[in-house]
């Protein structure tokens, strides 16, 4: 009987040994479940900041290519404002010009000049009679200055 108790005890330690291991067991398998979850919860945490950074990323590159896109567009205005003050430029020359050779063909002003217009003269039909004018007052010759002095002491 000692012998059967002697058994039935170490059965017995052997047993709540087996209890103790199969509680550490299970304490470290719902420890290992905890880690588990939290892995999951870390991997869509993780996974949900990655998508934000794609967009992130997308949407910087969009912005980069309408600041790209803005530059073009800035320099292509400065282009054309440069044509166009180049163009400013040469139509105030000629308007100087014309000025200038309206004085010295005809002494008159341009505000003189422009009480004369009208948007009937046709200019290349102007023009020819222009120079028909001209080569008819060529033709006449020379003034003979000594016929104004006969005429104003007369």
């Amino acid at each position: 009987m000692k012998k059967a108790s002697k058994e039935r005890r170490t059965s017995l330690q052997k047993v709540k040994s087996d209890i103790e291991e199969l509680n550490s067991q299970s304490q470290d398998y719902r420890k290992l479940q905890e880690k588990q979850k939290e892995r999951e919860v870390l991997e869509g945490y993780i996974n949900e900041i990655s998508e934000k950074r794609s967009q992130l990323f997308e949407l910087g590159k969009n912005k980069a290519r309408a600041a790209d896109e803005l530059a073009e567009q800035k320099n292509s205005v400065a282009d054309s404002k440069y044509g166009l003050e180049i163009k400013l430029a040469k139509s105030e020359s000629a308007l100087e010009n014309f000025k200038n050779k309206l004085w010295d063909e005809f002494e008159i002003s341009y505000i003189q000049a422009s009480s004369f217009r009208s948007e009937e003269i046709n200019f290349a039909d102007a023009q020819k009679q222009a120079r028909i004018l001209k080569s008819q007052i060529k033709e006449l010759g020379s003034v003979n200055i000594g016929a104004i002095k006969r005429i104003r002491r007369s």
